[in-house]
This record gives C-alpha cells, sequence and structure tokens, in this order.
C-alpha cells in the first residue's frame, strides 16, 4: 500500500489532549484506498479498527481525531472519529495496519528514537521516501484554536516553495466519504526544512559551551571556548536557548570571519553594558543592543523565532556547527535536555553558574553531569582539573602509614551536589585526601555508585536517616531492619549518619558520621554514642570546588598497610582511625593489654594499669596539646604542646568506658581517634544488697529524717570495677503496677568487691514500707537481680543479703559497708550516731600515672570531675577555698589516699550562680548537686541555688600538695599546692616565679584576686617565695589550651623565703 502517517498532533495545548489530538493519512499511490477494517494502534494495548469507509484519493489527506467538532478539538476539519487510541506526550508509536494485518506505516517518538513532541505543534512528515523525515510544524492552520499543524493539507517548508500542496474536499457518497487534491500555488524561494530535533555531530566540536550564567537577566552570559590548538573560524556557528528548531526561543550566528585563537574563550553576554560594569571589561558579543561597543550577533530567524532569555526555573544553551548539526549543549532545571539529546538531571545552586569540567565531551557523554560544576561565576576563566598534591605519608607503628580522606562527599549525581565525580576525586587529591568516597543515591541495585578506591553509596530510611554504604548496592524498602539485613548479606561496612546509634549487633555498621562534631566542647555528648561500640568518627567533608571550601571541613584518616582499595576497606573494617580538620593531622591511640597490642576501634578488657602509646604526627610540624579522654572527659593530657612523636601514658581501663585521645592546636586544628571501648566482661556480676523502705534515722546527713533516707544499696562481687552507665532500677508497687525508673550514668564506678548507695533524694524511687518490689536491669536491659517484699518493714529496719550477696535478712541498715551479722543501727536503739557520709579513700581509687588524675570512689569530687559537660553530678568534698573569697566560688577537694589523707588531692571550683553560700569554713565536709561547665578551659560545678549546697560537718582543713614550681599545669588544676619558686617579674596583681631547679621552663603566674581585700606584696627579681594556692586555668581563646595560674587565699599564702 502507498498510505503513510503523514502528521499528529500529540500534545496539543489550545485545548486538552482527550479532545485535541489527531492523526493525518496520506495516500501517495495512485489509486484510491477505503480505510474500512485498518487498524490504528500502539505497541502496547491501544488498537482501533475503523469501522465504515473512508476512501482517500490518489495523493489526498485524511484526518482522524478523537472527537469531530472544530468548536472543541481546537478547529480541526475530522473525517473519522477514533477510540482506543491515546497518544502519549513523553513516549509512543503509531502503528497503520491494513485489512489483512499488514503494517502499513509506523512513527515511533521518545526514548532513543531522537523525536520529541512539542506542546501546541505537530509533528509533520516531510517526505515520503524510504527513511521518514519528521519537521516540527511551525505556523497555526486556518481555523486554529491556536495549535500548529497543517491538518489535511500537506507539509509547507517555512521559506517558499514552488511545490503544489493538497487541499482535502469532502463529498458525501451514501455514508463515505471521498477525498480529493486540489493544487494551490506558494512562493517561490530557497527552502530551509526544519528537523524535528537538532542532529548531533558525530564527534566533539574544538568549540565548546565553557560556561553559563542564567541569574539575573543582564548579567546572563554564554562563554564559548576553542579547547584544540588551532584557530577555529566562527563562520555559521549558531548559538543560543532554541533548544527546538523553528521554536519561539532565540539563535544568533556568532561573528562572521572571526578567528577564535587555541584555548581562548569567547564570552557572549546578553547585555554587554551590564556585563561590563559587573565584570571589569567588555564580553566578546553581545545579544542585545546596550551601551557597549561589543558586536551584536545576528539572529537566525529561519531558526528561531523568538530571543535569548534563560530561565533560572529550566532552559537549555546549544551550539550548533555551520552544518546546523549539534556540537555541544547542556540543560538545567526542567530545561529540555531530552530533546537535545542530553542526560541526567543538573539542580541549580544558589549564585553559582554551569562551568565545563574537562574529561568528558559530547556526544560521546549525553549524561551532561558528568561535563559541567555549579561554581561562582568566571566568564574569562575556564575550570581544569586540579592537581594532584605531593604528599610525604608518614608511617606509623606497626608498619601501617597515615592516610587521609572522606568518607561521604556527594557529587552532581546528588542533588544539590556542584561537581562530577571525576572532580570530586582530583579536588580531593589536591589538597592532600588519598581516598574519596563519592557517596551518592542509588535508585535500583547495579546503579553506578561514587568513583575512586572506595566505591560507596547513600541509604536513606524512610523517617529520613540513613547510612553511607562501602560496598554494592542492594534492594531495601527503607526501613533500617531490611537494610541492615541486607548489608551483613552484601559484605558490605556502612557509616551510621542518624542522630541515633546502631543495634550493637550491626557489625557491618564501622563507623558514625562527625561533621557536625565541635571539639573539645562536642566530645562529651559524641562519647556517649559510643557505648554500643568502638565506632570510627568520620569526617565526610566535600573537597573544594573551584576554589571554594567547606568552612568547618571533617576529614577522615585511616591507619593502614597500604593505599588501596583492599588496605582501606581492611582499616576501615577494623575502625583503625581519626577524625580531623585538616589533612596532614594524624592521631594514633594503641593499648599495651595483656592480650598484645591493641589499636583504636577495638574493644579491651579491663584493666588496672593500661599503658598507651599516643602517636601524633603533623606534617606541617605544629606542636598540639595532647590529652587522653575516659568517657567524656580527660583524664591526663600533656602540660606544654607537643612535636611528632609518641606519648605513652598508664591509665585505669575502666569497665564499660571509652578510651580516645584528643590532640588540639593553637589554631583550633584537631584530632580525635577512634575509641578503646573497654568492655564489662562476661564475669562482671552487680546485685541489690540492702534496701531501707522506712528510715527512723538521718542516714544521709541532710539533718532531716524522710524520704530522702530511703536507700538502695548495689554489691559488685567480682574482682574488676563495673561501669554501671545505662543500667537502670526500677521498682513496680504491689498496689500500683506503674514502674518509676532510675538510670545510671558513668559517673556510677562501682568498685571491686565494693558498694554503691543510690539514696532516695537521687532516685527518685520511693520505696512502699507495706510492699514493693525493686529490679536492677544492665545496659542492655537485662533482669540481673530483683528482691521484692509483700509486708510491712518495721520503721527503721532494712533488708540485707547476710552475708553480701547472701541470703535476705531483715536487719539494721549498714549503706555504703558491709553487712554484718550483728550491729546494731539507729534503727534498733543502737548508738543513733550518724553514719559516715564521706567515702573512705578505698579500693575503688585507680591512681594515675605522674601528671594524670584518678578514678575516685563514688560520690568523691574525683568520680565528679569523671561527668561530661552539662551531666549533673553529686558529690562530697572538703572546703579548701571557703565563701567570701573567690567572689561566688569556692574549692572542695578530696582527701589523698592514706596514710597522706591530710593531704589535698583533687579539687574542683564550684560556682553558685544565685543567692549565697551557707556558711562554710575550710576543712568543712560539704554535699553538693549541680552541673559540669568549664570557663576558659578550667572545669567547674555550676550549682543553680544554695539549697544544693549541705554542710555535713567540720573537719581539719587539707594540707597543700607539695610540688615542683615547673608541674603547675592541667593535670593539677583545682588542687591546693605548695611550691618554692624565684621571682623574673611581676604584671598588676600577678608575680611570676621561675622553678629553681628547672630555671629554663616557663614562670609561674601567681595571681592575688582583687576580691581578697588584700595587695600582692613589694618584690624584686631573683627572691625566693614560698606559694600556697589553689591552681586554676583561665585560658585566653578556644580550645582555651594554657593560661594556668595560682591563686591564693591568704597572705600567709604568699612569705619570702
Amino acid at each position: 500500500s502507498s498510505v503513510f502517517i503523514s502528521e499528529f498532533l500529540a500534545d496539543p495545548s489550545a485545548v486538552s489532549d482527550a479532545n485535541g489530538e489527531w492523526i493525518e493519512l496520506y495516500n501517495a499511490g495512485p489509486d484510491a484506498v477505503n480505510l474500512k477494517d485498518w487498524v490504528l494502534a500502539d505497541l502496547g494495548r491501544d488498537r482501533h479498527v475503523i469501522t465504515r469507509d473512508i476512501v482517500v484519493a490518489a495523493g489526498a489527506y485524511v484526518v482522524l481525531a478523537r472527537k469531530d467538532d472544530p468548536s472543541i478539538n481546537g478547529g480541526v476539519a475530522v473525517a473519522y472519529v477514533y477510540t482506543g487510541v491515546n497518544l502519549a506526550n513523553d513516549e509512543d508509536e503509531i502503528l497503520l495496519l491494513s485489512a489483512d494485518g499488514t503494517e502499513e506505516d509506523r512513527v515511533v517518538w521518545g526514548g532513543d528514537s531522537g523525536l520529541t513532541p512539542v506542546r501546541g505543534k505537530s509533528l509533520e512528515r516531510a517526505g515520503f521516501g524510504p527513511l521518514a523525515e519528521w519537521v516540527v510544524a511551525v505556523s497555526a492552520w486556518p481555523g486554529s484554536a491556536g495549535d500548529f499543524g497543517t491538518p489535511g493539507t500537506g507539509f509547507v517548508t517555512p521559506i517558499g516553495t514552488g511545490t503544489p500542496t493538497a487541499t482535502p474536499t469532502a463529498t458525501a457518497n451514501g455514508g463515505s466519504q471521498t477525498v480529493t487534491a486540489t493544487p494551490t500555488v506558494t512562493p517561490t524561494g530557497t527552502p530551509t526544512v526544519m528537523p524535528a530535533v537538532w542532529p548531533p555531530r558525530r564527534e566533539a566540536a574544538a568549540l565548546r559551551i565553557d560556561e553559563v550564567n542564567f541569574l539575573g537577566s543582564d548579567l546572563e552570559f554564554v562563554a564559548l571556548v576553542n579547547v584544540s590548538d588551532a584557530p577555529v573560524d566562527l563562520t555559521g556557528w549558531v548559538v543560543g536557548d532554541g533548544a527546538i528548531p523553528g521554536g519561539g526561543e532565540g539563535l544568533y550566528d556568532l561573528p562572521p570571519g572571526q578567528l577564535l585563537a587555541p584555548h581562548t574563550p569567547f564570552v557572549i553576554a546578553r547585555n554587554g553594558a551590564a556585563f561590563h560594569t559587573r565584570w571589569g571589561r567588555a564580553p566578546d558579543a553581545q545579544f542585545e543592543t546596550s551601551e557597549s561597543t561589543a558586536p551584536v550577533l545576528e539572529r537566525r530567524r529561519e531558526l528561531a523565532s523568538g530571543r535569548l532569555a534563560l530561565s533560572d526555573g529550566g532552559d537549555e544553551v546549544l551550539l550548533l556547527d555551520p552544518a546546523l548539526a549539534l556540537a555541544d549543549a547542556v540543560a538545567w532545571a526542567s530545561g529540555d535536555g531530552a530533546g537535545l539529546g542530553l542526560t541526567g538531571a543538573l539542580y541549580p545552586i544558589s549564585e553559582r553558574s554551569l562551568q565545563r569540567v574537562p574529561g568528558y565531551t559530547f556526544p560521546e557523554t549525553p549524561d551532561q553531569r558528568h561535563r559541567f560544576l555549579w561554581a561562582a561565576p568566571a566568564p574569562f576563566v575556564s575550570v581544569v582539573l586540579p592537581e594532584s598534591a605531593v604528599v610525604s605519608i608518614p608511617p606509623l607503628a606497626d608498619g601501617l602509614q597515615a592516610v587521609w580522606g572522606s568518607l561521604g562527599a556527594a557529587s552532581n549525581f546528588t542533588p544539590g551536589g556542584a561537581a562530577p565525580p571525576h572532580y570530586i576525586q582530583a579536588a580531593g587529591e589536591n589538597i592532600g585526601l588519598g581516598f574519596v568516597a563519592v557517596a551518592d543515591p542509588v535508585d535500583n541495585p547495579g546503579e553506578r555508585t561514587g568513583a575512586g578506591l572506595l566505591a560507596a553509596w547513600r541509604w536513606t530510611a524512610s523517617d529520613g536517616g540513613g547510612a553511607i554504604v562501602y560496598g554494592s548496592p542492594f534492594a531495601t524498602d527503607g526501613t533500617t531492619n531490611v537494610f541492615l539485613s541486607g548489608l551483613a548479606s552484601s559484605g558490605g561496612l556502612a557509616q551510621w549518619t542518624e542522630s541515633n546509634v546502631p543495634p550493637a549487633s550491626a557489625e557491618s555498621v564501622v563507623a558514625l558520621a562527625a561533621d557536625g562534631l565541635s571539639v573539645p566542647g562536642g566530645l562529651p555528648a559524641f562519647s556517649r554514642r559510643w557505648q554500643t561500640g568502638p565506632l570510627l568518627p568520620a569526617g565526610n567533608a566535600q573537597p573544594p570546588v573551584a576554589g571554594e571550601a567547606e568552612a568547618n571541613p571533617r576529614y577522615t584518616g585511616l591507619a593502614a598497610w597500604e593505599t588501596t582499595e583492599t588496605g582501606l576497606r581492611e582499616a576501615l573494617a577494623a575502625r583503625r582511625g581519626w577524625l580531623t580538620n585538616r589533612p596532614g593531622l594524624a592521631l594514633t591511640l594503641r593499648a599495651h593489654t595483656s592480650g598484645g597490642i591493641r589499636w583504636m576501634g577495638s574493644a579491651i578488657e579491663p584493666q588496672d594499669a593500661l599503658a598507651v602509646d599516643v602517636d601524633y604526627r603533623d606534617w606541617n610540624g605544629q606542636v598540639a596539646a595532647l590529652a587522653l579522654w575516659l568517657n567524656d572527659r580527660p583524664i591526663v593530657q600533656t602540660d606544654l604542646p607537643q612535636g611528632s612523636g609518641i606519648w605513652q601514658v598508664t591509665v585505669s581501663a575502666v569497665p564499660g568506658s571509652v578510651l580516645y585521645a584528643v590532640a588540639t592546636q593553637a589554631d583550633g586544628d584537631f584530632a580525635v581517634t577512634a575509641p578503646l571501648l573497654v568492655k564489662n566482661g562476661d564475669a562482671a556480676r552487680v546485685i541489690i544488697n540492702e534496701v531501707l523502705p522506712a528510715p527512723a534515722a538521718d542516714w544521709n546527713g541532710d539533718g532531716t529524717i524522710d524520704s530522702n533516707d530511703e536507700f538502695i544499696e548495689l554489691y559488685n562481687p567480682g574482682d574488676t570495677p563495673v561501669s554501671l552507665a545505662g543500667w537502670r532500677l526500677e521498682d513496680r508497687s504491689i498496689s500500683n503496677p506503674t514502674r518509676r525508673r532510675f538510670v545510671l550514668g558513668v559517673e556510677h564506678l562501682l568498685p571491686a568487691r565494693g558498694f554503691l548507695t543510690i539514696w532516695g533524694r537521687e532516685s527518685h524511687i520511693g520505696l512502699n514500707d507495706d510492699g514493693d518490689r525493686v529490679e536492677l536491669y544492665d545496659s542492655s536491659g537485662r533482669l540481673v537481680d530483683a528482691v521484692e517484699w509483700n509486708s510491712r518493714i518495721a520503721r527503721g529496719q532494712g533488708l540485707s543479703r547476710v552475708p553480701d550477696g547472701g541470703n535476705w535478712q531483715s536487719r539494721d541498715p549498714s549503706p555504703g559497708r558491709s553487712n554484718p551479722s550483728d550491729t546494731p543501727g539507729p534503727g534498733s536503739g543502737g548508738s543513733g550516731e550518724q553514719p559516715e557520709t564521706l567515702p573512705p579513700w578505698g579500693s575503688g581509687a585507680a591512681p594515675g600515672t605522674p601528671g594524670g588524675e584518678a578514678v575516685g570512689p563514688f560520690r568523691s569530687v574525683t568520680a565528679a570531675k569523671l561527668a561530661g559537660m552539662e551531666d549533673g553530678v553529686h558529690f562530697v568534698g572538703v572546703v579548701t577555698v571557703p565563701p567570701g573569697l573567690f567572689n561566688s566560688a569556692i574549692y572542695v577537694a578530696d582527701p589523698a589516699l592514706p596514710p597522706n589523707d591530710a593531704t589535698a588531692w583533687l579539687g574542683v571550683q564550684v560556682y553558685l550562680r544565685r543567692g549565697t553560700f551557707p556558711e562554710l569554713a575550710e576543712g568543712d565536709r560539704v554535699e553538693i548537686r549541680g552541673t559540669m561547665h568549664s570557663f576558659r578551659g578550667e572545669r567547674e560545678i555550676l550549682v543553680e541555688r544554695p539549697a544544693d549546697i549541705w554542710r555535713i560537718g567540720p573537719g581539719k582543713p587539707l594540707q597543700p600538695l607539695s610540688i615542683e614550681a615547673s608541674a603547675v599545669g592541667e593535670s593539677l588544676e583545682g588542687r591546693l599546692v605548695t611550691f618554692e619558686g624565684v621571682v623574673t617579674g611581676w604584671l598588676g596583681a600577678s608575680i611570676f616565679l621561675a622553678d629553681p631547679e628547672q630555671p629554663d621552663a616557663e614562670p609561674v603566674r601567681v595571681t592575688v584576686r582583687s576580691s581578697l581585700g588584700w595587695r600582692r606584696p613589694f618584690v624584686n627579681r631573683g627572691e625566693r617565695w614560698q606559694v600556697t594556692g589553689i591552681v586554676s586555668q583561665s585560658a585566653d581563646a578556644a580550645p582555651w589550651n594554657g593560661g594556668y595560674r595560682v591563686l591564693v587565699r591568704y597572705p600567709s599564702d604568699l612569705m619570702e623565703k
């Protein structure tokens, strides 16, 4: 047959698709054809059989449509109405089948066809040869409601031609129609046949789009560049935003006869004058006339009828070679990239232009995300790939080497991402990164993941959380359980990016996102997230793009065997790394355990004396203050900044705690290692040893007998201390099953074979005299012990295990002490003496190394100083600086170990925010409730009201700890000390004393505060003075290193020798 599909309108604009779609057929043969029983169909389920005679004369056209009323179908004269066939706007096809089922013709659009419908414009067949040539209609037909096309007539070229066209006429013939041809004459001329789409070049052109700035109408510009080594003649080249041939946007000729030198840009501004004002020089050309002297490009009206105007919300820019083949193109946001053969969406970033990235070309790479990045506009500067930096990789212990990278960068494959994956990799290498894990979302398993040594992808949970996976993608439904199951099955590793922590059983999760971590202020809160496992604190900073870097980047350091994918994955799986804000700063932590060397990121057994190595390196040679932290506070620090090398220290590995190293430099740069998690041990056992529901004496020493004197005593029968962080006590009354809960914190350390008393004032549980049940749960939620009574207990009597850990009996209370078989107490007519409230420095003490601190017993000052910032504390201490000397602050301390318990040990400042201190004297024992804070580097206890400070009773003043002057530093902060020094100078209320044994050491500042009411004595250089006072810290700026001084209290604290 000779019947063809000659024109169709799939996407009408003037009316709806349901009313305005139509198909035109043409009989190119010598004989008339009857279309009855012919079929219209697509490759899917659409199908319509023509049910009556439609006779198409030779050379005639016929229009079939969904509606035949011109008032509603857009003004089309229709010969037949079909049903059951809908023309999709994006991708579809029309098949024309003869009555015997033979396919006579077909047209396909969308997908890889190269044919794209345009809203409001039909697609017309320009000829009926073996290869169909489709073009976009360029004008409305007579009677049209606004859409373009030539329904019922032949194709007419935009510029006149002498070719006759056919006009349909219809004659009734017994219910059938006959269409005849009528020739018409149009003006003569040279025809310009418009293709439906711009055909791409076969190879990349030397002239390319270099930059497009579409922000601000007058500041719009397009920069082209000659990337070759030879000049390019601009004659015949066309540029603009006319993505649709013959459409209403703008296309312009480049200056004919102009040669563009090799590797030279050619910048075209929309408004040359505005461009000159903004950039300080004129463009090479302009699209519109302005006061600028730059030449104005000529419009190619036969190719596009409008003018260039780039839309912020989405548009395209294209470059045509002299043969009108597509040489280059870029589209953003809602721009019609598909019509130009482009893939990959480019999402605009505020105040940024699109700039070409070397490495990929058009048309070889249709995915434009590989070819463009977003950066601050720079019309005369082309983007180049950053060069790799030459990095000297410092060797570490055990043959490992330091390597820095980002564990979660994003490319422009992520909405909001700025640059292609290969540019991100190059930018990372430029600043010394050995790896960049480009982690973009993937929609389907098997989709590309980021390039580089660590292939990665980003998973987003249905609740908005997520993870970064290092390995192949796998299917997941957005729930955490399904994700973790898929992660384990795939053999991948993951970084947790949610604010919570992953389940302890999720062994494949090896890192926690730490991009928002501030150091040292954020460490206390972050350390709590390590209780489930020693995860690597991960930095995911974006490498700088076109010179623009993140304000507060966080990078990941790894201690790897080799800088290969295998080496990096092994280090990541072992969690052997650190967080830093600058490549080149390395920090590692190793522990010498009874089982051998254990690196950071490991779990270790409890150990009273654990030797650790802190290895600090910096390729810039800067020194740093080093500190070893236990949970949420430092337990030992270097007094002076350290250069590259290993710092060795011995500490106590407290069960259930985390140990990690921190390095801070004077300029704010830092590093934080992955932790060592100290296990509680399988043999850890804690039991409820005693309860007192109905007190008859003032057991807590607050001067009142009430429910605050109730207590629950816990006992550790084992040989190692136990951390009770995360453990909880609950009670469920017989009459009221509602649970009341008290969760223990990191300050609750239970010594080996020691006792811990939880008073009613702390737990607020409230024990019922006539029946109750108390339960103890460990940090995993497992019930480990319980005690229950069903009848009234006599006032003053408690329930005790006798002997400790044995069977329950009703006995006299003995809080904090062993339960004897027969000891009278306040509730049974005994002496009634007030029980000892200040815990002795007993088996729970684990003294630190020289320069370090100790882990003290429960309710001691030492234990309180283990609390994290903003944590609540409750302790008993001895006053070393009474009220009235240092404004709103006092100092309290623990006594040292026997037989030196008359000497002051660890101390701390107590600051009362409002009100007046109770009457206190030096040596008084005092109980304090408050919150841990820090001011200018010195830890202090913030107390909100005087009622949270209780005087327990009088005592002898503690004696100062005798030290050398050069020892003053972080390890002595808050302590009462005495030393001898030589005067080296004075300033205001301070004098400076040098260590007589180490005259080259930094002198100690001794300050007489103005609140004391007496002035510092007159001194001369070279005099020897004996000083007694409190070691304090008042650093000048973050990260609050240095600034140590000694505050004297009385004139007798400063005595000339």
